[in-house]
Order: C-alpha cells, then sequence, then structure tokens
C-alpha cells in the first residue's frame, strides 16, 4: 500500500524529473495524500506530458450525480494491484497506453497498534527521486466543458525490506524501464513489472506530526525521539 507521498526534489534536479524542456509551476510538499494533486510524467501522441494529477482514479465511464461539477467515485483507486490489473475495470482499459510515472522522493507507512500507530518514512539512499509504475485516465463532463485527470499508483507484494513495515510495497521503476512503461506502442506492458530488483530502500520512525491534520513541511520528516 502507499497511502502519502512526499515530493521535495526541484523539478529541474536530475532523475525523472528532470525534463529540461518542460516546465511547470513546483512546490516541495512533505505531505501528499489521495485525492490530492501528484505529479506524473505520460507520453501523449508520442510526446511527454508532465504535471499535476488527482492521486486516485477516476475512470472515463464515472458518473457525476445531478449539479455535480465532478464525478463522486467512491471506489478506493489511489493504489491497483499490479497482478489484478486486468481484472479490474477501473484499471483494465488504462493498460494498453495510458500508463504514468509517478514521481516521489519517499512514501510513509504505519505501524503498530490502532490508535497508537507509528508514521515510517521510506526512501532511498541519499533521498534521491524515483518514479512509481502507475497509470492515468480523463474523464469528461457530458458537455466536454470539465475534465479531471488522474492516476493510481500500482503495487506488488512486499520485498523483504518492506515487509516489515507492510504487507505491499509501490512498484519502483529502474530508470532503464521509464521509456518501456510509457511507451504507447509497448503491449507487452506486463514485461516492464517482471523481475524487478529489491530497490535499496531505507526507513526511520517519523513524529506524530505527521498524522495531524494538514501536516505539511519537512516537520513530516523529522525522526522519532
Amino acid at each position: 500500500m502507499c497511502g502519502r507521498a512526499s515530493d521535495t526534489i526541484d523539478p529541474t534536479g536530475e532523475g525523472p524529473y528532470e525534463f529540461s524542456h518542460i516546465r511547470i509551476a513546483w512546490r516541495p510538499r512533505y505531505n501528499i495524500a489521495p485525492t490530492q494533486p501528484i505529479r506524473i510524467a505520460r507520453r501523449v501522441a508520442g510526446a511527454v506530458d508532465h504535471r499535476y494529477v488527482r492521486w486516485g482514479l477516476v475512470p472515463f465511464f464515472a458518473k457525476a450525480d445531478a449539479g455535480a461539477l465532478t464525478p463522486a467515485w467512491k471506489v478506493p483507486t489511489f493504489n491497483a494491484r499490479s497482478e489484478e490489473l486486468e481484472a479490474k475495470p477501473s484499471f483494465r482499459h488504462t493498460l494498453a497506453s495510458q500508463r504514468c510515472l509517478v514521481l516521489i522522493n519517499g512514501f510513509y507507512e504505519w505501524t503498530g497498534e490502532k490508535g497508537r500507530k507509528t508514521p515510517h518514512y521510506i526512501f532511498l539512499p541519499n533521498h534521491e527521486p524515483f518514479a512509481l509504475a502507475g497509470l492515468w485516465d480523463r474523464w469528461t463532463s457530458k458537455d466536454g466543458a470539465l475534465e479531471l485527470v488522474s492516476c493510481t499508483v500500482l503495487t506488488r507484494a512486499a520485498g523483504g525490506f518492506m515487509r516489515t513495515l507492510h504487507t505491499r510495497e509501490p512498484v519502483i521503476l529502474p530508470a532503464e524501464r521509464y521509456d518501456a512503461w510509457l511507451d504507447e506502442g509497448n503491449a507487452n506492458w506486463w514485461r516492464v513489472l517482471e523481475g524487478l530488483e529489491e530497490p535499496p530502500l531505507q526507513e526511520y520512525a517519523v513524529t506524530g506530526y505527521l498524522n495531524s491534520r494538514g501536516a505539511e513541511g519537512s516537520a513530516c520528516i523529522a525522526p522519532a525521539a
């Protein structure tokens, strides 16, 4: 599972954030939650598109209630089990050409008993940015006046490191597989997810500040005493 993330690296930096021909307004986020904007990279008609979208996929066939500006899609779709994608209507139609990279540099998991859970911050060495395998979709109102682009993060069974924190982990793609995942003409998408090595993740417990409503800023990743 991946339900909170951080994005604190300037997009003019290196790694999946480096799209020199694209400029978007950016600000560091230490506590991104589902339904909030999260950054993705995708290809549309062969061109790289780098933007913020809603975290929590709303499929194109979702229906909006009368008078509502956007659809009330109540099914949790911020995560998608990679081994079940073809069985889920919400995700199946996106596999052919609506794959994306979700750009972050850390995420959180909680351990412990209900009411006394401890948040943990998980990241790569040197807090370097990385990309998660994701899917995106576009919902459009009947009159075409409104549009909502959204995404989901793929997960897989937790590896040895993550197993002490959770049974699932996000699918972190190595840089050499970015192009294949984003390739709209690549029908063999599942091969991109095969044989992925366990990334060298690190973690530490953070303070309970992260549990506060509206928590934001570097205090979110402050180590617990």
